[in-house]
This record gives structure tokens, C-alpha cells and sequence, in this order.
């Protein structure tokens, strides 16, 4: 049988599920971000989130937040900064020199966003819908 954190994890993942609580939301987010992460590195992921419309850089970091993951929300910060920073340069070096310093920067790996995900839901239930 599924844990609560599988389903809450799969449910995220579901597209097709309307999230609407703040935890729901958190964890969508945090999920859509950490995939990009872990395909094409911290860098990419900032980037590509530069310019998302429905998981813009902000949500990241508050998602990130809500799970109660405030180093890794300031890492995002602090790499969307760097990113705005070089990109407004247009040194492809200094590109290249700040890519491999941010992608050093996130270490979450999935065993702690689960603890996350657990410790979260064990505080706030409410933050999320009802399983079942």
C-alpha cells in the first residue's frame, strides 16, 4: 500500500489534478523544478523558470519555503539573481564561470524533499487536500 507521501507526490505530479492548496501547490512546483534540476542542471532549471508563466522563479523559492526548505528557497534566489546578473552582461564566459558555480549550489536530493514533504504534511495537514 501507497504512503500519504506517495500519493501526495503522485498527485503532484498529475497534471490533470487541480492543486489548490498551498501545499499541493508548493510541492507541484518543487517537483516541476527539481526535475528540470536533476535533467539539465541547477543552471538550466533557474533558467527555464526565468521565463515560466505558470511556475515563474518566485513560486519556486516559495514552494521550496512551504515545504520548509528555506536554504534550498534562497539558493534558488540567489541563483536567479546570478542568472538575471549574466544574462544582462552577455559575457559567455562569465555565463559559463557562473553555470558550473550554480549547479554546485543545489544539493537536495530526493530522500530529503521527502522528509520534507512528511514533516510538512505531519505540521499542516490542511495545506493539502484530502487523500482518498
Amino acid at each position: 500500500m501507497a504512503s500519504a507521501t506517495d500519493d501526495l507526490w503522485n498527485r503532484a505530479l498529475d497534471d490533470d489534478w487541480p492543486a489548490t492548496r498551498p501545499g499541493d501547490l508548493a510541492l507541484r512546483t518543487v517537483l516541476t523544478f527539481d526535475g528540470l534540476v536533476r535533467s539539465g542542471g541547477f543552471w538550466y532549471a533557474v533558467e527555464v523558470h526565468a521565463v515560466d508563466e505558470d511556475f515563474p522563479i518566485d513560486a519556486v523559492a516559495d514552494g521550496y519555503r512551504t515545504l520548509g526548505l528555506e536554504a534550498v528557497a534562497s539558493a534558488v534566489e540567489r541563483a536567479y539573481e546570478e542568472y538575471e546578473q549574466t544574462s544582462a552582461i552577455g559575457d559567455e564566459d562569465a555565463w559559463a564561470d557562473a553555470e558550473d558555480r550554480i549547479n554546485e549550489e543545489y544539493t537536495l536530493d530526493e530522500d530529503h524533499l521527502t522528509a520534507a514533504l512528511e514533516r510538512t504534511y505531519a505540521q499542516e495537514p490542511e495545506a493539502f487536500a484530502p487523500l482518498g
